[in-house]
């Protein structure tokens, strides 16, 4: 019976390790042969829409027009330059093709009992009460020292405006200074000869310009009768002339030359520009009163 009950024990313990080793071997089978999911290639993915992604453009803010304080810097630099014996042209290369927009003050003192004393001036007729602005282009052709500045002639005629008072850069009309109410009023004689023009534009017309007619300037004139409740402020804080334009440029592709005909004389600069229109501005009152167009 001993016996017996061995060799069912032995051959039940046999077909359990069978069995234990026929369903391992199912379960390893099936494992094998169940496919693995692919492996998601997320950082290559991200990279990829990196490098896929446009670039950003940055928009460059509009460059703004040169003003009054820009060309007077401009000047007094070329100046300084050819005041020490060097080139000018390299260093204002770069103004060239730049548009401008340059006020003028004029009439700071009032209205003008002289008419034809100032380039810009303006007067009042006060039984008319009637207005009149004035502005004529300065006529540089035939100045004996304009070839210093500009070569041999290459060009019809050559005409602007001064930058008068380049020692400011104030838009504006100067205050006069205070005197003291003791003091004498200066005689014409003791009176000081106001100081040369120094920085000028200069609108160049070229030889056998078939629109030289257009690129010439002339003589501007605006007369109006104001209104009677702007009459007491009219011309209070004087007028603008105001120019607007592209500068131009020499021979040598320099936007500045400068003359002076010793070491001890201050050096006068003309800045070559093209100016595309000229108008009035009453000051006090924030109107713009006349404007042309020279293109």
């Amino acid at each position: 019976m001993l016996k017996q009950r061995a060799i069912s024990g032995a051959v039940i313990l046999v077909v359990a390790v069978v069995a234990v080793a026929v369903t391992g071997g199912f379960l390893l089978k099936g494992r094998a042969l169940r496919p693995e999911p692919p492996a998601t290639p997320l950082k290559v993915a991200a990279a990829t829409k990196a490098v896929a992604r446009p670039r950003e453009t940055v928009q460059s803010a509009p460059i703004p027009p040169l003003n009054r304080a820009d060309l007077i810097a401009a000047a007094q630099e070329a100046g300084a330059i050819y005041g020490a014996g060097a080139m000018t042209g390299a260093a204002n290369r770069d103004l060239v093709g730049r548009r401008f927009l340059v006020r003028l003050p004029f009439g700071c003192l009032g209205p003008s009992t002289a008419p034809g004393a100032e380039p810009a001036r303006w007067e009042f007729d006060t039984a008319r009460r009637t207005a009149k602005l004035s502005a004529e282009p300065q006529a540089w052709t035939e100045t004996n020292w304009i070839s210093k500045i500009t070569g041999p002639k290459q060009f019809d005629s050559i005409e602007g405006f001064w930058i008068a008072r380049p020692w400011l850069v104030s838009d504006a009309c100067p205050k006069r200074q205070d005197q003291s109410p003791d003091a004498p009023p200066p005689s014409p004689a003791a009176r000081p000869a106001p100081p040369s023009q120094s920085v000028g534009l200069a609108t160049f017309v070229p030889n056998r310009d078939a629109r030289a007619s257009r690129r010439a300037l002339r003589s501007y004139q605006a007369a109006f009768r104001p209104r009677p409740n702007d009459v007491a402020a009219f011309g209070t804080q004087g007028f603008q002339l105001v120019l607007t334009g592209r500068v131009g440029s020499y021979a040598d592709d320099s936007a500045i030359h400068c003359y002076s005909p010793s070491l001890d004389d201050r050096p006068v600069c003309l800045i070559n520009v093209e100016i595309d229109s000229v108008a009035f501005i009453d000051v006090a009152m924030e109107t713009s009163l006349a404007e042309w167009r020279n293109r």
